[in-house]
């Protein structure tokens, strides 16, 4: 009885354990979650259809270039006090509406006729009406607190295409709060265009601007324009850097994270790393300290690695060879190669695949193909995978049964222990405690055989798993 008392204490402040954790984590979750404020563009209105499709483009690289720049969150305390009011405010118009159909439900139910189903309609109609209205009253009196919610900026991504003579309204429709809308003109060829910022928080056109650029400027000026409504919308100067170079196709990474793009943004000043790689070139390596709300142009110019010519032999020959996993012949043949970036692959039916990085091989490359068991490299890797990952899940499982056993044997020990305490104070008599003792001694080493086995199974089985996980590795 002391043993399972011990075991129900143990599994019952387990479970409350576990539920607190659970229950803080999803408070603390819910008080970071971050609210989504919605930037819409409206598509370029033109004065003739010739312009079209002028207007479309620089519509549509204002909204790319916005979706790059804001990418940060709002902090200013008013405008966060902004939107929490208006949020209130439309729980409060969404709860007058539920009131409303709610008391007309409540009126409905005067037309039925049967006593039993009116009287039980009437209940339920009233008990919802009650409590909603108390849900009204609670909210009506309900202060907007500081909150430590972040507010993003989503830009939605399309193009309306409306005319703009309310952009309240249109907000409103559209659920939006921000607006970027404006016209454009061409004259001869020059491109005129006029765009302004609308905010449904401050119910105000808080940013305009006009553009005048031609075939070769007006990219740079529409990214320019972005960045500026991207700051007014967050209050902040940005710093950027444009990326130009050779080649094109170069991967740039900032601070370890690759570019999406050739333009990088920023909110702070700060000292980046800068990396930039292309295969067949050499590694670019740089420091930049950026001075805030300023604009850089790096440019760069890798230098291509030098091709190393060497053979490459087969034993048996007439294997299909594959450089960065394009074919490049059978063997026996001779190849320019890249010794630093490239990777040779070598297959032949009914041999296992085999892959060579370069970077050790001088002249010549000898590769003696084994034979296989009719698997391919892509069912080699499957079959290592599903022995990990089934043996994984038999480790897994032993784990609670291990630690089932642990606790239940040492249930047994803290009770032998109580058992010689009581003793030496006297609470017991030794015949007693003899008694008690007898009848522990074969729950005892019956729970300290299943733990000593189970532990032996679990590590058995981590064994197991670490060695799936090996070759499951060597076939990558």
């Amino acid at each position: 009885m002391i043993f399972l008392t011990k075991i129900k204490s143990a599994l019952v402040q387990t479970y409350i354990s576990i539920f607190f954790i659970v229950l803080f984590s999803q408070l603390n979750a819910q008080e970071n979650q971050s609210i989504n404020l919605q930037l819409g563009v409206v598509a370029l209105q033109s004065d003739s259809i010739t312009n079209e499709n002028p207007a479309a483009f620089i519509s549509t690289k204002l909204l790319e270039n916005l979706a790059s720049c804001l990418i940060f969150s709002i902090d200013n305390p008013e405008i966060i006090k902004n939107v929490m009011t208006r949020e209130m405010n439309n729980k409060i118009t969404n709860l007058q509406k539920e009131l409303g159909a709610l008391k007309e439900k409540l009126d409905m139910t005067s037309f039925i006729i049967d006593k039993n189903r009116k009287q039980k309609a009437y209940r339920d109609a009233l008990k919802a009406l009650q409590q909603k209205q108390q849900e009204y009253e609670k909210l009506q009196i309900q202060n907007v607190v500081p909150t430590t919610k972040q507010l993003k900026i989503s830009v939605v991504q399309k193009l309306y295409n409306n005319s703009i003579n309310n952009p309240l309204i249109f907000c409103e429709q559209n659920k939006l709060d921000f607006l970027v809308f404006g016209t454009i003109r061409v004259i001869d060829t020059l491109f005129l265009v006029s765009i302004k910022l609308y905010s449904a928080i401050s119910q105000e056109i808080i940013y305009s601007t006009t553009i005048v650029g031609n075939n070769t400027t007006i990219a740079q000026n529409v990214f320019d324009t972005a960045r500026s409504i991207a700051e007014t919308v967050l209050e902040k100067k940005l710093c950027v850097i444009k990326f130009n170079g050779n080649p094109s196709t170069a991967s740039i990474y900032v601070n370890d994270v690759k570019l999406d793009s050739m333009t990088y943004v920023c909110l702070d000043a700060e000292k980046l790393s800068i990396q930039i790689t292309a295969r067949g070139y050499t590694k670019h390596v740089d420091e930049l300290s950026l001075v805030q709300g300023t604009s850089y142009s790096y440019s760069f110019e890798l230098k291509p690695i030098p091709l190393k010519t060497i053979s490459i032999i087969t034993v048996p020959d007439n294997a299909d060879v594959y450089v960065n996993a394009i074919p490049a012949g059978q063997s026996p043949l001779q190849l320019e190669v890249n010794t630093d970036q490239d990777i040779v692959t070598v297959d032949k039916d009914d041999y296992t695949q085999v892959q060579v990085t370069l970077n050790t091989i001088t002249d010549e490359l000898v590769i003696n193909l084994e034979k296989n068991n009719g698997m391919t490299f892509e069912d080699t890797f499957e079959q290592a995978k599903s022995r990990f990952y089934k043996s994984l899940g038999w480790f897994v499982l032993s784990l609670p049964l291990s630690t089932l056993s642990y606790g239940s044997f040492m249930s047994i020990y803290q009770t032998e222990l109580e058992l010689q305490q009581k003793v030496l104070t006297g609470q017991i008599s030794v015949s007693e405690a003899i008694y008690a003792e007898q009848q522990l001694n074969t729950r005892f080493w019956l729970y300290q055989s299943a733990f000593w086995v189970s532990l032996a199974l679990s590590s058995g089985l981590g064994i197991n798993t670490i060695i799936n996980l090996i070759r499951y590795i060597s076939t990558m």
